[in-house]
């Protein structure tokens, strides 16, 4: 499901690209995407080294103790949320060696935590895992309802949590699934089977929401993977996926 994520970069560099496919400016050592709900690119200059940390749905929040839509589909540089992080962080990780670099960075992570731990939440850790498994499936109607709350105010609340509207949610989480049925069988007979067996109208809003949040209708994005297309590398490697904090 859609979530932020934490960038660190040890060795080389990397530049999102604009767009109109330029390379803009060179993304911090330290930095943190939020949520992305539309294509976005990246370009490296040579090798680069790099540790990626995956923020489940709602732990934004959580670490930063700002709304996640404050982050939606933006890069942000840590060091003007953490302070020194920016320049004390890298050179402990540098430190480490490969084999403790988790623990240095759990210890960075549980601290900024605790900054943030003793403010009421949006909604209770209970509640977030909740919607982590039914926010992709239901429609806020029956979820604000099941919580005892007006929609209004279950929308206002999820997208502080979550980086987005409850319904835009739901759809990428469509897509995620849709993209393991497709990792699963790269040749499937049809993609109008898929259409109905996600929810989707049909085949042509299946590949509308396809191309969305991808930038590639499905064939594309298939037969990219399959021919080691660099450009659609990660979704090759979908089910590498970096360790999740709750």
């Amino acid at each position: 499901m859609p979530g932020a994520l934490i960038g660190i970069t040890l060795e080389g560099e990397a530049r999102q690209l604009s767009d109109a496919g330029e390379p803009s400016s060179r993304l911090d050592e330290l930095v943190l995407a939020g949520a992305t709900t539309r294509p976005t690119a990246h370009v490296v200059s040579g090798g680069i080294l790099c540790i990626m940390i995956g923020l489940r749905p709602g732990a934004l929040h959580a670490l930063t103790g700002a709304a996640a839509d404050e982050f939606t589909n933006r890069h942000v540089a840590l060091g003007d949320l953490w302070g020194k992080a920016r320049r004390v962080l890298p050179e402990q990780l540098a430190e480490a060696g490969a084999a403790a670099r988790m623990a240095v960075l759990e210890t960075w992570l549980r601290r900024m935590l605790a900054r943030h731990l003793r403010r009421r939440p949006v909604f209770s850790p209970a509640q977030v895992d909740w919607l982590r498994e039914r926010a992709g499936r239901e429609a806020p109607r029956e979820l604000a309802g099941a919580l005892g709350i007006s929609v209004r105010h279950f929308e206002r609340r999820f997208r502080v949590q979550f980086g987005m509207p409850a319904k835009l949610y739901q759809r990428l989480g469509r897509f995620y699934r849709l993209a393991e049925l497709m990792r699963q069988d790269p040749h499937p007979q049809g993609f109008a089977g898929l259409a109905a067996e996600l929810g989707y109208y049909d085949q042509s809003h299946l590949s509308k929401e396809c191309k969305a949040f991808t930038g590639f209708s499905p064939s594309a994005l298939i037969e990219g993977v399959l021919q080691g297309d660099p450009e659609l590398r990660p979704y090759a490697n979908y089910e590498v996926r970096p360790r999740m904090l709750s």
